[in-house]
């Protein structure tokens, strides 16, 4: 991904670039005195900084100004390492805002997406870089994301799981898929029956239910309830007459899903702190190792969010993003010894790591809208409430691609997918 504002230099602006600004401290990287954006490092995440700051000459933006349809003071192009991504903010100010809104127009009509683009008063932004979520994190950075509302319809089938051996959780969800469209073939009966001997399945799920300020997640279900009971932020539904396909129950889910872009959630009382830092089956908090880690990552009177920002540069330095299986969750000592996961992996050693560093912590199963399945994780801290991570990322805050379906505050997974869901929009974005 080029920049426009790039390409459109001429070979001699770009010949006069070798020698880039450094500015002398973060109040200095002020377009001007009366810019109305500017970039404050000390906003970054630990993961983050400037690599280089490039100011184009001022003899050279009437020529650009022409190009572009309109008056330009300044320009210059902030070049930041984003937790291993490459992230390139052009800052362009015009003389007015009506020369501004001119010029963002002419941006983005050849068909430009829109996210790569932001105008606040005289100033517009242009983002480069491969990763989407990596812009949307600098928008919030900068104050410029719009935090929209958006409200998701979710359908599945669902298979409620008491214990699993986790390894073949992918498998099974995939074989129960292939069923659903070959019902009664009797080889992938045989096959599903055979890798179910490592689950037991029953009549319980657990989902998410945070009464959050911009709206609390709705659901029905294609089987009769027995009971609902909520337990601080999950809400948990037991079934009866419970249908079955090839032997395996299941339950058609339909969900309603507000979401929030880099929303904290701040419940109506504090979490048991005790509970949410403790170890479990799947989080090894006391194990040596870990407390070796923690030990010498967490030094000082270190803030919580700081050992949170802290936590996530280790992982993202040392647990390599990959594996030859889709979906695995090798378990956190596991991982530790070969130094790579997926995201399941990724979020189970941030959460022990997060818990052994006394900061409460809890797993979240969705999806990424447009890209799949996908688990991330919360923390809580105490001044802000419950902040959303991703840990195959390097920030805190999550945007409104993140679909949150399930929370696990033990590590047990209480669904297994019979199928990818069908999600769409109900409702456009809104401003509560």
């Amino acid at each position: 991904m080029v920049g426009l504002l790039l390409v459109l230099f001429s070979a001699t602006v770009l010949s006069q670039l070798s020698s880039p600004f450094q500015p002398r401290s973060p109040s200095n990287l002020a377009i001007d005195r009366k810019a109305e954006i500017f970039l404050d490092e000390s906003r970054f995440p630990l993961s983050w900084n400037i690599k280089d700051v490039i100011v184009i000459p001022e003899s050279d933006l009437p020529e650009l100004g022409n190009s572009l349809g309109g008056e330009i003071t300044d320009l210059r192009n902030y070049i930041i390492n984003a937790g291993g991504f490459r992230l390139q903010m052009n800052i362009l100010q015009c003389s007015t805002e009506s020369e501004a809104r001119k010029i963002y127009e002419n941006l983005i009509s050849p068909g430009e997406s829109k996210e790569l683009y932001q105008i606040k008063g005289r100033c517009i932004v242009e983002y480069v870089c491969e990763n989407i979520e990596v812009i949307k994190k600098a928008q919030d950075i900068l104050g410029l994301s719009d935090k929209e509302v958006v409200n998701y319809k979710v359908q599945l089938l669902v298979a409620p799981v008491e214990r699993a051996d986790y390894m073949k959780w992918n498998k099974l969800s995939n074989l129960l898929s292939d069923y659903l469209q070959s019902p009664g073939d009797k080889d992938l009966e045989r096959e599903i029956k055979e890798v179910a001997k490592n689950f037991v399945f029953g009549n319980t799920v657990f989902l998410r239910g945070e009464r959050c300020s911009w709206g609390t997640p709705e659901y029905s279900f294609s089987v009769p309830l027995k009971g609902k009971e909520q337990r601080g932020d999950l809400t948990i539904y037991s079934f009866k007459n419970m249908e079955y396909i090839a032997g395996i129950p299941y339950i058609k889910i339909e969900g309603k899903i507000p979401v929030k872009s880099f929303e904290v959630y701040k419940p109506d009382r504090p979490p048991d702190t005790v509970y949410l830092t403790s170890q479990t089956a799947y989080w090894p908090v006391k194990d040596k190792d870990i407390v070796f880690i923690i030990e010498n990552l967490i030094k000082g009177e270190m803030s919580p969010k700081r050992r949170v920002e802290s936590i996530l540069q280790w992982i993202s330095a040392n647990i390599k993003y990959g594996g030859e299986i889709v979906g695995s969750r090798y378990g956190v000592k596991q991982v530790l010894k070969q130094s790579y996961g997926r995201c399941w992996d990724k979020s189970d050693v941030f959460v022990t790591l997060c818990r052994a560093a006394e900061i409460p912590a809890r797993q979240i199963a969705g999806w990424l809208n447009n890209n799949g399945g996908h688990i991330w994780a919360q923390v809580y801290l105490p001044e802000e409430g419950w902040v959303s991570v991703d840990p195959t990322g390097s920030w805190l805050g999550t945007s409104n691609d993140y679909i949150p379906f399930v929370i696990s505050e033990n590590g047990k997974m209480s669904i297994l997918y019979w199928e990818n869901p069908q999600i769409e929009i109900i409702k456009g974005p809104v401003v509560p």
